[in-house]
């Protein structure tokens, strides 16, 4: 369950680098 959460964090850190934005500390209050 815990490795499904950290590619659906992955997969939102990628997607808002991709989009040149960095909300990565709203990413990082998932985990």
């Amino acid at each position: 369950m815990f490795f499904f959460i950290f590619m659906m964090t992955q997969a939102l850190i990628k997607t808002a680098m991709s989009h040149g934005q960095a909300p990565l500390s709203g990413s990082l209050t998932i985990i």
